[in-house]
């Protein structure tokens, strides 16, 4: 039967959208529908389902988020006149309890028991997000949203309190690879406090949403506040905490989603529900009580996998007692603690080396002999002994790493790599053998998931109690595995044809049957030792050099400051490479923008080479954005109007000032006089310890005050 057609008109924000996924789920199945939307990428499921997706293409209003079907439209589209609207408002939010609820009353529909906007992840999106991040070293990836505000849609109340956010933050991000996900290059978005420190930035727009949507899918959590952030997280199933500020509550937003993903609400003590974008809400975080909330939510949800590296081994040389030594001191120094080191042994004759830190040692009573030699499988019988401790051990993974055989490479991203892909059992193609073998795993080197030897019972199935001496171990696990063990792109070989020497060994990642001398290269290639320290006597501490110019009455210890002695449009009366460090706030608007270039050149040439500028400026920009009424009465004694332009018209016209500044063009200023490695700062903050809360416009006008009309920004020679 044909469903009678509905033509939708989406929300804008990306959260919104994100959320609109389970109303179009329940209008779909009884209308065809017509969606009129922003974004492409975000409802490519549904598309597949029978959606219809049309685009708006507004130059005016362009998306807030890049995919890879709304960029470059010719223009803008002939549009059918909308029959329903997904939407909300605060009064509607209220009424309806959240504001997915408030989406499904807009158009007329009951909300299901458990709404359900979950975002299938294609697998090319997770790839380009792991193109983006790299090696993590091992650890788990956690996605952190900083505090941003933006032009298109301004609510300052809605953001958490800057102090108490970054404090989290920090309190968990050494347990992960952070990665800080914000579009600075999009107009008017920037960051509110202090640039936290993550392992990878993407600020300049280089992920798409399906890049984005991989990150988070990827992540093992996601850090952010209110917005789109937790809302991407829960329809990806990752976990989430959420700060909160004001202006809206967990109860009102995103407990909608809890049941898609694990998901840590942080609030105020006092939390604020008036849905007022400029409400001065009271932000206050008990930190005592959230920080031990945050840290016990990310070691649950971001847990490292149990691993166990084993290895089975004969020893009855002193040639193989010392490549097992070699086997624990090389498996603890590329992997850490991050694993747990076992070695399975068969009754050697010759006993196992001290190693600090090495494995944990199982040994049989007995040696019942090898298959090619003769006797029954006692390769088997240890080879399952490793597996079988792994599966009583309650691991998630277990590495096998034969005994004669040493690999260079970290299992954990291996590992990790496997969880993203689903696979459950992993080795590498079998080379270096005397002849081609086919049909053979190669089982000196394999990766499990424990559950899927569980599952499959793997250790019954390869019976190894009964095994003779063909097929082959390699030939009857391969077998057993079948399509489900996939190979591993590591260069690996088996040296049965004498063809791996101690110049080529350290070209490979896995190497066996090998001379000693080709295992001594591995080894030393691997673990290479420790560079000579040689002492040489620090040269005493010079106190460093500060000047501060237009300094009024903010003298500082320590400092050589200036005031009206001191001309900034003319030649500064230093020598070349004198200072340390340049300090001028609130000064550099009282002559034009010509003199203040000049003024930004001198300090370059005054400073020694790696030496440090900060200048302090008015930003118009800034009143625009972070101004609100309090500020504005007080601007009101040099303004005609104690309002938003009011404020402006102070800053332009008042205290003598001859230009106007904005923080990228007082960075871009920076940048053309010399300096590098620009970066903006909040008054107070600064990266450099001699930089740190030297401001004193704020003793003057109230550090608040002081914040809104203030940009900072310093550079390095």
């Amino acid at each position: 039967m044909k469903k009678p057609p509905l033509v939708v008109l989406s929300m804008y924000g990306a959260g919104d959208c994100i959320h609109e996924r389970a109303v179009l789920r329940e209008l779909m199945k009884t209308h065809s529908v017509d969606l009129q939307t922003y974004y492409t990428a975000m409802y490519h499921d549904l598309e597949a389902e029978g959606l219809k997706v049309t685009l708006i293409n507004r130059p005016n209003l362009p998306p807030r988020m890049r995919d890879r079907g709304n960029q470059n439209l010719s223009g803008p589209a002939k549009l059918a006149t909308p029959t329903h609207k997904i939407g909300y408002d605060h009064a509607q939010t209220k009424r309806h309890g959240t504001l997915l609820n408030a989406m499904f009353g807009s158009v007329g529909l009951k909300v299901p028991e458990r709404p359900d906007f979950s975002l299938p992840v294609k697998q090319e999106w997770r790839n380009d997000a792991w193109a983006l991040i790299g090696d993590t070293g091992g650890k788990p990836v956690m996605i952190y949203r900083p505090i941003v505000v933006n032009a298109t849609w301004q609510a300052p109340a809605r953001s958490p309190d800057p102090a108490a956010y970054a404090a989290l933050y920090r309190s968990i991000k050494d347990r992960f690879f952070t990665v800080s996900i914000c579009e600075l290059n999009q107009k008017g978005e920037e960051i509110v406090g202090e640039e936290q420190d993550a392992d990878l930035k993407l600020h300049r727009g280089e992920a798409d949403f399906e890049t984005l949507t991989g990150l988070f899918a990827e992540a093992a959590l996601v850090f952010g506040c209110a917005g789109f952030t937790p809302i991407l997280a829960q329809a990806v199933g990752t976990p989430n905490i959420c700060v909160y500020g004001g202006n809206e509550s967990f109860r009102f937003t995103n407990i909608c989603g809890a049941h898609l993903a694990p998901t840590l609400p942080i609030e105020p003590v006092k939390p604020c529900e008036c849905f007022d974008r400029h409400h001065k809400c009271d932000k206050t975080i008990d930190l005592a009580k959230a920080m031990p909330l945050v840290e016990s939510f990310a070691i649950e949800h971001g847990a490292t996998p149990r691993i166990l590296v084993f290895g089975t081994i004969y020893v009855d040389t002193p040639e193989k007692q010392k490549l097992a030594g070699q086997w624990e001191a090389l498996h603890r120094k590329v992997n850490g603690w991050a694993v747990d080191l076992l070695l399975v042994d068969s009754a050697s004759p010759v006993p196992l080396l001290e190693v600090e830190e090495g494995a944990e040692k199982y040994a049989f009573p007995d040696n019942i002999g090898h298959l090619a030699r003769g006797g029954r499988d006692g390769w088997g019988r240890a080879f399952c002994k490793g597996l079988e401790m792994a599966i009583d051990g309650q691991y998630d993974y277990v590495v096998h790493i034969e005994g004669d055989s040493l690999f260079s490479k970290p299992v954990l991203p291996i590992i990790r790599k496997m969880m993203a892909d689903g696979v459950k059992a992993a080795s590498v193609p079998v080379e270096g053998t005397r002849r081609k073998e086919t049909g053979w795993a190669e089982t000196g080197l394999m990766f499990f998931s424990v559950d899927y030897l569980w599952q499959t019972k793997f250790i019954e199935r390869y019976d190894w109690w009964n095994r003779t001496k063909s097929p082959t171990p390699e030939q009857v696990i391969f077998d057993l595995i079948g399509e489900d063990l996939s190979l591993l792109p590591l260069k690996a070989e088996r040296g049965d044809r004498g063809q791996i020497t101690a110049a080529t060994a350290p070209e490979l990642d896995w190497i066996t049957h090998c001379a000693p001398e080709a295992l001594d290269a591995f080894v030393d290639a691997a673990m290479p030792p420790p560079p000579i320290e040689v002492g040489i006597p620090a040269a005493p501490l010079e106190p460093a050099v500060k000047l501060n110019f237009g300094c009024g009455t903010n003298r500082m210890e320590g400092w050589e400051n200036f005031d009206e002695e001191v001309d900034i449009t003319k030649q500064l009366p230093f020598i070349d490479g004198y200072a340390d460090f340049i300090f001028a706030e609130h000064v550099v608007e009282h002559v034009d923008y010509r003199q203040a270039l000049a003024f930004f050149a001198e300090c370059h040439r005054v400073l020694k080479p790696g030496g440090v500028i900060r200048i302090a400026v008015p930003s118009l920009e800034n009143i625009w954005k972070r101004g609100d009424q309090d500020y504005f009465n007080f601007a009101h004694r040099w303004a005609p109007s104690a309002d938003r332009r009011g404020a402006m018209h102070a800053i332009i016209n008042a205290h003598g000032h001859k230009a106007i500044w904005t923080q990228g063009l007082l960075e871009a200023c920076l940048f053309y006089a010399g300096f590098e490695d620009i970066a903006g700062a909040e008054p107070g903050k600064s990266e450099h310890a001699d930089l740190m809360a030297v401001e004193g416009h704020g003793r003057v006008i109230g550090d608040r005050f002081n914040w809104i009309e203030t940009a900072v920004a310093e550079g390095c020679k």
